[in-house]
C-alpha cells in the first residue's frame, strides 16, 4: 500500500499496517480505511460531507474517527460515498468493509452501487426525525409514492410514444 501524503496540520497519518491488523473490530477497520482515504483529500471534504448530511464538520470528524467505536449510520453512507471524492476502487473498498461490519444494511448499501444508465437519481433533503420508526415510515411512504408515480409516468410514456423507437426501464 502506498503511503499517503503528509497529513494536514493537526492530523495523524494512517499507517498502512493499521489497515492490515487482524485484531480490530470490523467498525474500526472500515473507519481506518475511511480515515486513510479522507486524509488523501483536500481539507474541505469533511465540510462537504457535513453539508450533505446537515451536520457540523466536527460531527463528521468524530463519526469517521476510528478512535470511536460508534458505527457510521447507514443513512450517511451514501453522502460519504458521493461527496468524499473516492476513486471507484476506494469506494468499493469502503463499501465492502462497511458491509463486513453491518450485514443488516446490505440491500440498502448495495443500492448505492447500482450504475444502471437507464436510471437517474433524485436527492431529497428531509428533516432527520427523532423517532426511528417515524423516519422509516416516512422513507417507506416516499418510496411507495415515487414507485407509483414512476409506473404512471412509464405507462403514459408508453402510450404516447411509438413502440419502435422507445424502450423503458422497469420500475422497481
Amino acid at each position: 500500500m502506498v503511503e499517503s501524503p503528509a497529513p494536514r496540520r493537526g492530523r495523524r497519518r494512517t499507517r498502512a499496517f493499521e489497515l492490515l491488523g487482524n485484531e480490530m473490530t470490523p467498525v474500526r477497520r472500515y473507519k481506518l480505511l475511511l480515515q486513510h482515504f479522507l486524509e488523501r483529500r483536500s481539507g474541505g471534504v469533511q465540510q462537504t460531507i457535513a453539508q450533505a448530511i446537515g451536520k457540523h464538520p466536527s460531527f463528521v470528524s468524530q463519526m469517521v474517527s476510528p478512535a470511536y467505536e460508534m458505527p457510521v449510520p447507514a443513512r450517511y453512507v451514501r453522502a460519504i460515498a458521493d461527496h468524499a471524492g473516492f476513486t471507484q476502487p476506494e469506494r468499493n473498498a469502503f463499501l465492502d468493509a462497511y458491509l463486513q461490519a453491518h450485514r443488516e444494511h446490505t440491500l440498502e448499501i448495495l443500492s448505492l452501487t447500482d450504475q444502471n444508465s437507464d436510471t437517474w437519481t433524485l436527492k431529497l433533503n428531509l428533516p432527520a426525525l427523532a423517532s426511528p420508526a417515524a423516519q422509516r415510515l416516512l422513507e417507506t411512504a416516499i418510496t411507495r409514492m415515487a414507485r407509483e408515480m414512476v409506473a404512471t409516468a412509464l405507462q403514459i410514456e408508453a402510450e404516447t410514444m411509438p413502440a419502435t423507437t422507445h424502450t423503458t426501464p422497469m420500475a422497481k
